[in-house]
């Protein structure tokens, strides 16, 4: 039997030549070491115990022997050599002598108990409504420090190592998801006036060229407006946020982030000549947007926490010093946002909170007219406006709707309630999510009890349909539909397990005509009916909660695959169900891929979110941990094979169900998580925290808030016991979730655990809270993460086989 134990370099186990020893005795062992690396090891002689099976021999009784069904494709045992001839054959029983011989020449890398940088500990003491908070890590909040920056380089050079061992698998799954990844494609193109635009990516790119021709003439030259890669060559980061045209397509403004803080700045550029603006770059901008003489341009700015609360008023030619202020929003809890009207009559100023909204009138066309505060912050609740023909089209859930409703009224009685017609009711089980308003139609994308569907309203006559969907669940994107005269849709639709499609639908004659169908390229053919998506629900003490399964069809129910399920439940953001072409590479290895809509998301609608926010937050919590429990129950998997992945909020998800629920998880990946909520909650200096009041509550001037916090904040609540294999990243660019949260958690919880589980943490100091920025450095994340799982499975991926159709997963022994 011929083991491969990847021993690095320089290791020695035993003397050459043959060698016995107390453990190899015991079990009637010689071991000849070839002094190859990797090592290879020959295993001669008989073992003693009667239930214990060498590879390829044959078990004669049955009971002594796992049956598992398993993809062939998902992965071999890390104790089992990578060049084993039969890779399937049933392991040993877990006797004495065989656990002595699963350490010996075991690849695992989880005894690292006694690993890992130990952080000094610098007790610092709060006290908040009598009660004293006590922080052995508390300086690590000061980033620029000579300590923390010591630390971060430790924790980064320690995960380095760590990552070493997963290197292979690395690789593996980073040239499968590259391979998957359409190298050179256009977007289909969408008319905008007298042009028609789109997007390319070329071979070898990091980032998008946008270009556009003109309708008439068809076959007009091309014009490239913007090259994301030779912005990009300047910089180490690089976002571009939107792109705004002109109402004449002469200019056009982007806003681009180059350092990863989201720290943005707007550029101008006139299309006719190609010339950027140099000396009119605007910078701290968070948003931009044309009046309609082309020749002006409106934006906000933010503040020292990121928020924006200034807007003013730019005309091209002039120096930027000499912009006007037009309008300053003091209160911290409102953020600013410019919204144009599609028609091009109306500029809206936003003053937006988590709870209620206030909207100033622009006119666009004459904009040193007084402003015109149309909709008043009094009234406590979210108000979106539109304009056409004369009117406005207001969304709202104002008066305790829970979903919205729309609202019209004449432009010139606004600003009186009594005059606003009802056009839209709400309805319960329906949530108005967005709006796109043409010349003759509204069109409405809705949810019906977490399904995506597109209602089409007639303005003139009221009377509405629905476009059909050629699958109930998936994720739907809007188009831009950008131009008010135009008489199609544009919209794409995906799901778990098929690609975008991308249509345009008539909306008077209702034609709905199918425009590209994406593809997965590759030597690992993606086949989608190979495989199943389908929708759970899922009991909490009668509450049902929405959980999104995806697989092979072919995978059983033994209780033994492995599953990752991820969550997010904040927000009242809506965790979609959308195609991600890395997923593949879990999905063919016969992985279960499960999204639980938990509550504090908007996937049911604004109860659903309200149901698990401030004094509710648990709610999210039970959710998620019912639906893992489920799909143990339903013996789909079992805690050895249950994995977890989540991100930002969704880290604050799993880190407390880690402090819960210990033995539920296998592993972990916690992206940028939000893990100490008290400490963020409580300094009103940090940006977001005054905004996100309503979201968690204040701890600062509430007793009950504060106490409910405590019980809940991961970091406050880690304990002395086992915890799950845990992948971290934090980045030190990061505004929504600064750097020190991970860190402190980490350091804190290598204190406690009692394990002996990976623990790692990547620090980031380049990119920020959305990580890297091109497709590349996004494909060699995932592969990282994938291969942290296997590695907390205990196994090391197998490579896919090359086929023209994906294979259905077979039953195999082992």
């Amino acid at each position: 039997w011929n083991l491969d134990c990847s021993a690095p370099l320089g290791t020695s186990y035993c003397e050459e030549g043959y060698t016995e020893t107390k453990c190899i005795k015991s079990a009637d062992f010689r071991v000849r070491i070839s002094g190859m690396n990797p090592i290879s090891l020959r295993v001669f002689g008989k073992i003693s115990q009667p239930n214990v099976a060498l590879a390829g021999q044959k078990q004669n009784n049955a009971s002594r022997s796992t049956v598992i069904s398993r993809s062939a494709h998902f992965g071999a045992p890390l104790r089992s050599p990578s060049d084993a001839k039969l890779p399937d054959a049933p392991p040993p029983a877990r006797g004495k002598n065989f656990q002595w011989f699963k350490n010996f020449f075991s690849s695992d890398s989880s005894k690292n108990r006694s690993e890992g940088p130990v952080a000094k500990e610098q007790p610092t003491e709060m006290k908040v409504h009598g009660v004293t908070l006590t922080d052995d890590y508390a300086w690590m909040e000061n980033l620029e420090s000579r300590d923390t920056k010591r630390y971060i380089d430790m924790e980064n050079s320690y995960a380095k190592k760590k990552q070493f061992v997963l290197k292979s698998s690395v690789d593996l799954f980073y040239d499968e998801i590259r391979d998957r990844i359409v190298e050179s494609e256009d977007s289909i193109p969408e008319a905008m006036g007298p042009y028609i635009y789109y997007s390319r990516m070329i071979a070898k790119s990091e980032f998008q060229i946008y270009l556009r021709r003109k309708t008439f003439p068809p076959n007009s030259p091309e014009e490239v407006i913007l090259d994301g890669n030779l912005v990009a060559l300047e910089h180490d980061y690089l976002f571009i946020s939107t792109i705004k045209m002109s109402q004449d397509h002469k200019m056009m403004a982007y806003i681009v982030d180059t350092t990863g803080t989201e720290t943005f700045r707007v550029i101008i550029k006139n299309l006719e000549t190609g010339d950027e603006l140099t000396d009119e770059i605007i910078e701290d901008v968070v948003n931009a947007e044309w009046l309609k003489d082309g020749k002006t341009l409106l934006y906000t700015v933010a503040d020292d926490k990121k928020r924006p609360w200034r807007v003013f008023i730019h005309k091209l030619g002039t120096p930027t010093s000499s912009d006007k202020l037009i309008y300053e929003e003091k209160d911290d809890r409102y953020f600013l946002d410019i919204v144009r009207s599609k028609d091009w009559k109306y500029l809206f100023i936003n003053a937006n909170s988590k709870t209620s909204a206030e909207i100033i009138l622009l006119d666009s066309v004459e904009p040193t007219k007084p402003l015109r505060k149309i909709i008043s912050r009094d009234i406590p609740a979210e108000h979106y406006l539109e304009h056409a023909h004369g009117k406005f089209y207001i969304v709202t859930n104002a008066g305790g709707v829970p979903n919205y409703q729309m609202y019209r009224v004449d432009v010139s009685q606004v600003e009186d309630r009594n005059a606003w017609e009802l056009f839209v009711p709400a309805r319960d089980d329906v949530v108005i999510e967005d709006v796109d308003l043409f010349h003759d139609h509204i069109v409405m994308y809705e949810k019906h009890r977490g399904l995506s569907k597109i209602r089409v309203i007639h303005i003139m006559s009221g009377k509405s349909h629905y476009i059909d969907f050629p699958q109930p669940i998936g994720h739907l994107q809007p188009g831009t539909n950008l131009d008010f005269e135009a008489i199609t849709l544009r919209f794409a639709w995906s799901s778990p397990i098929h690609p975008d499609c991308v249509y345009d639908y008539n909306l008077s004659t209702r034609e709905l005509k199918k425009l590209k169908q994406s593809t997965v390229p590759g030597i690992h053919a993606w086949n989608p009916s190979h495989y199943i998506c389908e929708v759970k629900w899922v009991d909490n003490n009668g509450v049902q909660v929405p959980l999104t399964i995806f697989r092979h069809v072919s995978v059983p129910q033994n209780g033994d695959n492995p599953v990752l399920l991820s969550g997010y439940g904040a927000y009242g953001t809506s965790h979609e169900p959308t195609f991600k072409p890395e997923n593949l590479s879990l999905l063919q290895r016969g992985w279960i891929l499960a999204v639980c809509h938990a509550r504090g998301g908007g996937d049911l609608g604004r109860r659903w979110y309200e149901a698990g926010k401030a004094l509710n937050k648990k709610n999210t919590f039970s959710d998620f941990v019912a639906c893992a429990k489920w799909l143990v129950d339903q013996n789909w998997t079992n805690p050895e094979m249950l994995c977890a992945k989540a991100a930002s909020a969704g880290g604050l998800l799993l880190a407390h169900v880690a402090n819960e629920h210990p033995k539920l998880f296998k592993a972990m990946i916690l992206k940028v998580p939000f893990v100490d909520v008290l400490t963020s909650m409580l300094d009103t200096t940090l940006p977001l925290t005054v905004h996100e009041f309503d979201e968690w509550g204040d701890p600062a001037s509430d007793k009950q808030v504060f106490e409910y916090m405590l019980s809940y904040d991961p970091y406050r609540n880690i304990k002395r016991q086992d915890y799950p294999h845990m992948l971290l990243t934090a980045s030190t660019l990061d505004i929504r979730v600064p750097c020190w949260q991970p860190l402190k958690y980490i350091a804190k919880l290598r204190k406690y655990k009692t394990d002996n589980n990976m623990l790692f943490i990547r620090i980031d100091t380049a990119t920020g809270h959305f990580g890297a920025g091109g497709r590349n450095g996004l494909s060699r994340e995932a592969a990282t993460d994938y291969a942290f799982l296997y590695q907390a499975l205990g196994y090391r991926p197998k490579h896919l086989p090359i086929q023209k159709e994906e294979a259905i997963t077979v039953k195999i022994e082992r």
